[in-house]
Order: structure tokens, then C-alpha cells, then sequence
């Protein structure tokens, strides 16, 4: 955690967290596979197992989540922000006497420290000066990580044993550990061919970042392949953003997808792109992906995302119910600590003066969305998800005039929306893979509930220390890259973005307590979305051949595809043509080298990102720009 914490923020090396199939892991998992061979042919005794493996796996992923976006990333740098940029213009001081002492950083020492660095977290003042804040949200997000993992127990016997959903992401993982890494998975020529596919053009752009001179293969949306750049002009402007990419691990995963599910990704997402241009064309909307306005797609978005947390739990209700009438069981003891953990947490904000039913709506949205997250993960494996732009704080707030709050309850309130603003490290879609990866064989299933529960403790606390060690050092405001040279010339070069999700959720409540409404959405395309959906899933059922699968309308109402909907298209493609003219025995000889490829776009990288790192030169990012 920190080193992902300083290779991202201050080497600016390599991205750690933020992809559904998570970097760090992976590459821990690769290299304990390759001593673990060793081991194998030394000391046979000493070797792990294929379900210890997937476990060091498993656990990895759900304490790397909880220490990434929409965790600690953000709730770190928010943690001062009021202290920070407080001034006669903003009115920060007027909240600042609502907020908790214990659920902020505050003292001018500490927060100068904090932001400038050159400083450590270790001496008595700044240990003092953010101890309670760091124990109090840190159980805070122990208890929603909880939740989250009791939620997503109760949907995976329908997930895994009835509906049998492809997890598409345990896929290499489950290769790289099956037997203890066998060596007949690491000796197949295909997969080396894949990975040295992907490696080669990780280092030609390694080195092109490195060495201008040097030429690149240009794979991501930038230069040529940002297309929408020429189109300046009305209606075609309001497809931005529309580019073009083919990162090499996206192809692999997409050649994993079933081919109904990879071609509704992308052709939704070229649907809605069509009926945005249709909108402005005749008037309807002044630009793209606008609440209120046609063609409604962030309010489609929040709808579907309901509608499959809806189906979701229709679907698991003979699971609920058994929990409710039957004997002691994992899914009971799912069931109480997701009453458990909802119940603390709507006391942990209510006491300090939130309403408790502005804090129970906000959960169960909250929930929503990471179902909806989960699940989309789930069958399509979308390398970088997003959740509906409308974020279950704005659901709330911006419904009409629903949740009225006065100055103290607004204030907060507030400090729930670092956790809401970005779903990226969703952590329910890594439990519920490591649920499909630790089946609980021999009465397991509370072992595996308890690693899980362990790994988001750890990863909590984790997340929350190296931020705050890494900010001391090199601060929020002026953390960079040691040594970065551009055209000969050494340059410090900032992440502004600690600072503006800091201060985000501050000038939004410094605004609403001015009086300032945000625009509101419109219920009837919530209502739009949720409809059409479950119409989609209707007509999936119904009529096998139906072409459209809801899972891609869900996730096409979001931004995730805008990086990706070209490789589902590629991969789409060459898996049609593979099936069509070779057969299943052709694809899964194929398999391999679409593996390889995953695993080289994410291990060389992570190499460069090691000496960037330790050289203090940032580097190139393989993924996303």
C-alpha cells in the first residue's frame, strides 16, 4: 500500500488502484507464483497450495481497494481542507464550529505540515494532531467495507451457484494459481507470445517517455486517437468524449467475455452516443451528458443501476429468507452484520447531528451503487468502472427538495461524500470475486468471511498510514517527482488532484449553505432508466436471440466505456471469427495468448514503475493516459 500510495501520488510511477482488475495483486501474486514454482522443486513442504494462493490473492485485492479512490485517497487530503482553504470569499469558517472534533485535522501546525510536507508523521505534534480523526474514520470505513461484504454474501449463492456469472477478472488469477502454479500453464509458448506482445509495446512507450527519439506505439486516447478533437462544431462536438485505444489487457479480458455481453457493451455505448447527437441536433439539450435535459443519461444511469440492485435482491430472496427462518448459517451471520454494520453506521453520523433517515437514504443509495458496480464487474469485467455521475449524495440532495438540512446536519452530512464521489475501488466487486475464487469447501465459508472482513480491516488502517505518511513527507500541495526531466531540463511537476477532491465536498456545502440549489435531475428518467432495464431483462429471458444484453445498457449510462469500447469491439470481433471458423477448440487454444497479454500490460509496467520510483523519475502509464 506504500508504495502504491508513493508511486502514484509522488513518482506519478504507475497506477496502483482504480481498475477493476487490480495492478498490485497481480504482480504480488505473479511473482509469489514464480517462487512458489521454485519452492515446488526445493522444498516441496514449503509450497503453497492453489487455495492459499487465491487467498494472499483475494485478500490483497479487498485491502488494495479500501485504500484507493472513494477511501482513503480521498478522505485523507478532505480531512484539512476546511483548515486549509478557509477564507473571507469561500466562508469556510462559517461550518468549521459544526464539524467534530475528532473527524478533522485542524490544528494550523499540523495542517501546514500536513499540506507542505517536509515533515514527518511521527513527531508528537502531528501524531496528536491527526490520531483521533485516523481511528474514527477508520473504523468508519471498517464498518461500510463490512457492509458491503455481508451485502454482496447474500447475492453470491445466486451470482455463483444458480446464475453461474462468468467473473471474467478470476480468470487469470485462477490460472496463475491452479496446482500451486503448474508448470504447464507458465511453459505454453501462446502465453509467453501474448505477454511479450504487450510487454513490447509497454517498453517501446517506457522508453519513447524516457527517450523521445525513441519511437512510440501510440495505444492510448491521446494524440491521433483523441478523433473528437475536429469535431468542433454542433451536433458532432457533444459526442466528446469519443477516442479511439487498444490497451492490451482490455483485449484479453474482452476475449474472456461471452460475445452477447462484449457486443452490448460497446453497441450501447454507440447507441447513446447516437441519441446524444440526435438531442442537440433538434434542440432538446445544450451538450452531452447533462442531468435534466434529453436524452437523460445521467438520470437513466441511477435507474439502472437500481434496477439491477432491485433484481438483484428479488433474486436472492429465498437466500434472505432462509437466513431469516432457518438455523445458524453463513448467510445469517451475513445478514446480522449487514443489520449490524448499517445500524452503527447510521449512529456514527446521526449522533453528531445528521438525521438518522438522511443517513439510512444515503446508505442504502450508497449500496445501490456498489451493487450495480459489483455486478456490472462481475459479468463484463470492465477494466475501469465508473458509477452513475449523479452521486448518491447529489440523489439526495438534488431530488426536489426531498432532504432539507440546516447548517449543522448539512456540514455533517458533507463528510460522507469522499466516500461517494468516485466508485472505481468499489471493494464489493473484489469480495464477491473472492467469494467465486474461495468457494468455502469442508464448511469454510465463515473463514472465508472472516479474511475478507480481516483484509478490509487491514487495508483500512494501511490506507489511511501511508497517505498520511506520504503527505508529511512530501505534502498534499507539493508532492512531485524528484527528478523529472523535460527537454533537458529538471521539473517538479504536482498531482493537483489531492487538493481539488479535498476541498470538492467543502465548496459544494459552502455553496448549498449560500443558498446556491444545484440544477435537479429528473425522477422520470430515474424512473426511465430502471424500466428499461428490467425490460431488457425481460426480453433476455423471453427471447434468447434478443441481441442487447442490460448489463452493457448499464454500464454504457456511465463513462467507463469512454476509454474502452473500441478494445470490447476488437475483442467482440475476433472472438466471432475465432468461434465461426475455429470452434471452441481454437478459442481455448487461444486462451492462453489473450492471457499473456493481461499479464504483460500489467507486470512490465509495474517493473518500469519500480525503478521510476526508487530513481524518483516519474514515468510512462501503460493505463489509462
Amino acid at each position: 500500500t506504500l508504495f502504491g500510495v508513493y508511486a502514484y501520488i509522488v513518482a506519478q510511477a504507475t497506477l496502483w488502484t482504480q481498475t477493476s482488475l487490480l495492478r498490485g495483486p497481480v504482480f504480488v501474486l505473479f511473482l509469489i507464483v514464480l517462487a512458489n514454482l521454485l519452492l515446488r522443486r526445493w522444498r516441496a513442504r514449503l509450497a503453497l497450495s492453489e487455495r492459499d494462493l487465491l487467498l494472499v490473492y483475494t485478500m490483497q485485492c479487498v485491502a488494495t481497494a479500501v485504500g484507493g479512490i472513494g477511501w482513503s485517497q480521498f478522505l485523507v487530503p478532505s480531512l484539512s481542507a476546511p483548515a486549509r482553504y478557509a477564507s473571507p470569499e469561500n466562508h469556510f469558517a462559517d461550518f468549521q464550529p459544526h464539524i467534530p472534533a475528532w473527524w478533522w485535522v485542524h490544528d494550523p501546525g499540523v495542517v501546514r505540515s500536513l499540506y507542505q510536507g517536509h515533515s514527518s508523521l511521527y513527531t508528537a505534534a502531528n501524531w496528536s494532531g491527526v490520531v483521533r480523526p485516523f481511528l474514527t474514520w477508520s473504523v468508519f470505513m471498517t464498518l461500510l467495507a463490512t457492509a458491503a461484504l455481508c451485502l454482496g454474501r447474500i447475492f453470491r449463492n445466486q451470482w455463483v451457484e444458480r446464475e453461474r456469472l462468468t467473473f471474467p477478472l478470476a480468470y487469470l488469477p485462477l490460472e496463475m494459481s491452479r496446482g500451486g502454479g503448474t508448470p504447464s500453464f507458465w511453459s505454453d509458448r501462446l502465453l509467453w507470445l501474448g505477454f511479450g506482445l504487450a510487454a513490447f509495446i509497454d517498453c517501446a512507450n517506457s522508453l519513447h517517455f524516457l527517450v523521445p527519439a525513441v519511437p512510440e506505439i501510440t495505444v492510448k486516447p491521446v494524440g491521433p486517437l483523441r478523433i473528437d478533437q475536429a469535431w468542433s462544431g454542433r451536433p458532432l462536438s457533444s459526442l466528446r468524449p469519443f477516442v479511439l485505444s487498444f490497451y492490451p489487457f482490455m483485449l484479453g479480458i474482452g476475449f474472456l467475455l461471452t460475445l452477447d455481453i462484449s457486443f452490448g457493451c460497446w453497441a450501447w455505448y454507440l447507441i447513446l452516443k447516437a441519441v446524444t447527437v440526435v438531442s442537440v441536433e433538434l434542440g432538446w439539450a445544450d451538450g452531452p451528458l447533462r442531468s435534466g435535459q434529453m436524452p437523460y443519461i445521467p438520470e437513466l444511469s441511477v435507474g439502472a443501476f437500481a434496477g439491477l440492485a432491485g433484481l438483484a435482491l428479488w433474486r436472492s430472496r429465498r437466500d434472505l429468507w432462509g437466513a431469516l427462518r432457518g438455523g445458524w448459517s453463513v448467510d445469517r451471520t451475513a445478514l446480522v452484520g449487514l443489520l449490524a454494520s448499517t445500524v452503527l453506521i447510521v449512529w456514527f453520523v446521526s449522533a453528531v447531528g445528521c438525521p438518522g433517515w438522511v443517513v439510512a437514504a444515503w446508505l442504502v443509495v450508497y449500496l445501490v451503487y456498489a451493487t450495480g458496480c459489483a455486478r456490472i464487474v462481475s459479468e463484463t469485467g470492465s477494466g475501469w468502472t465508473f458509477c452513475p455521475r449523479i452521486t448518491p449524495h447529489e440523489v439526495l440532495l438534488r431530488a426536489g427538495g426531498l432532504v432539507t438540512l440546516n447548517p449543522r446536519q448539512a456540514t455533517v452530512f458533507t463528510w460522507l461524500m469522499p466516500f461517494d464521489l468516485d466508485f472505481r475501488d468499489a471493494v464489493m466487486p473484489q469480495q464477491l470475486k473472492g467469494m467465486r475464487l474461495l468457494p468455502g469447501e469442508g464448511g469454510g465459508e465463515h473463514a472465508v468471511l472472516l479474511g475478507l472482513f480481516l483484509a478490509g480491516l487491514v487495508g483500512v488502517v494501511a490506507g489511511m498510514w501511508a497517505h498520511l505518511h506520504v503527505y508529511f513527507l512530501n505534502g498534499i500541495a507539493t508532492a512531485a517527482t524528484h527528478v523529472y526531466f523535460l527537454n533537458g531540463i529538471a521539473t517538479a511537476v504536482t498531482r493537483p488532484w489531492p487538493q481539488q477532491v479535498g476541498r470538492q465536498p467543502f465548496d459544494l456545502l459552502a455553496s448549498q449553505l449560500k443558498g446556491v440549489a444545484q440544477q435537479p435531475y429528473r425522477l422520470a428518467g430515474v424512473g426511465a432508466g430502471a424500466g428499461l432495464l428490467l425490460l431488457l431483462v425481460a426480453l433476455r429471458t423471453r427471447w434468447l436471440a434478443w441481441p442487447l444484453h442490460p448489463i452493457g445498457f448499464a454500464l454504457a449510462t456511465t463513462n467507463s466505456l469512454d476509454y474502452l469500447w473500441l478494445p470490447f469491439l476488437l475483442a467482440w470481433a475476433v472472438k466471432s471469427v475465432v468461434l465461426r471458423y475455429g470452434g471452441m477448440k481454437v478459442y481455448r487454444r487461444m486462451l492462453p495468448f489473450f492471457l499473456g497479454m493481461i499479464l504483460g500490460d500489467y507486470v512490465v509496467p509495474l517493473f518500469w514503475a519500480l525503478y521510476g520510483t526508487f530513481a524518483g523519475r516519474q514515468m510512462y502509464m501503460s493505463f489509462p493516459h
